[in-house]
């Protein structure tokens, strides 16, 4: 029963690669007011490495800033058919409503809403590409309805690191992520007001890898410093389009 259980174990953590958040007890990181200011009116929603946003110490883990996140009790999503209606926390002042994604986005009204996707489930995403850019199409035609104006940006997935705990060999996990970018990546150029940031680049080393001083340990979640180049793109990328 212990051998099974085991290798139960090990199939889930390669088919979801989804990992609970680990905050990381390192410097928090500041951004600069520009940058500040370039995030006003900016919603974050994806993977845990996306919650992982709200607890690193940084500017989005503020009172004035945390609703900018929006994520789940576990932290973690994956994208399928019921994201538009899966439930997320949504501040208002300092009280927090559990709402579905969807209400947030009725409500919010995002100037520009980063989505994230891609990591959780990626063993099926790479053998059945069409579900997960169906998925994506969905949740994309969902958000406009109820908020047109929303610029969104699709975020490239992030690398993997070392981890013994993957029953696949990293390079192996990178060169399906790099595969299933360029699908995300083509998703954009269907719509007008979605854009496609390659994030990931600035994480890699020669071979695809997250750069060691990226990993924060488990070969997926980042560290501050990781999280502080991201977001100065972000910034960068949505200055541009203003």
């Amino acid at each position: 029963m212990k051998t099974w259980l085991k290798l139960l174990t090990v199939f889930l953590a390669f088919c979801m690669l989804t990992v609970s958040i680990q905050a990381e007890c390192g410097e928090p990181f500041v951004l600069t007011k520009t940058q500040e200011d370039a995030l006003s009116g900016v919603f974050f929603f994806g993977e845990s490495t996306t919650a992982h946003l709200s607890r690193t110490g940084g500017v989005l883990d503020s009172d004035a800033h945390r609703q900018k996140v929006l994520r789940d009790e576990s932290g973690t999503r994956c994208l399928d058919m019921r994201i538009l209606s899966s439930p997320v926390f949504y501040y208002e002042g300092n009280k927090a409503e559990k709402i579905s994604f969807a209400e947030v986005v009725e409500r919010a009204q995002p100037r520009v809403l980063v989505l994230s996707f891609g990591l959780n489930g990626l063993s099926r995403w790479t053998r059945d590409t069409d579900v997960f850019l169906r998925n994506y199409r969905a949740l994309i035609d969902g958000i406009f309805e109820r908020s047109p104006h929303t610029h969104i940006l699709l975020q490239s997935v992030y690398p993997v690191g070392e981890n013994t705990g993957f029953s696949a060999p990293t390079q192996e996990l990178n060169r399906q992520i790099c595969k299933l970018n360029g699908h995300i990546s083509s998703l954009a150029n269907e719509y007008p007001n979605v854009e496609y940031v390659n994030t990931a680049a600035l994480l890699t080393d020669a071979d695809g890898t997250l750069l060691s001083i990226y990993n924060s340990g488990d070969g997926i979640h980042l560290t501050n410093e990781a999280y502080r180049i991201i977001l100065r793109f972000l910034c960068q990328s949505i200055s541009t389009q203003e």
